[in-house]
């Protein structure tokens, strides 16, 4: 049997992907709140 001390600590590129993912779709949500508020204030609401 062949010990692989760091097998624990490989991530997959689909795993790396998917994070990648949800950290654009948060950052895309925090920069529309500002801009629908900013909208909002030149529409008069």
């Amino acid at each position: 049997m062949v010990h692989r001390p760091s097998a624990g600590l490989r991530i997959g590129w689909r795993r790396l992907a998917a994070l990648a993912g949800d950290v654009l779709m948060v950052l895309a949500w925090a920069a529309m709140v500002p801009g629908m508020m900013w909208l909002g204030a030149v529409a008069g609401f």
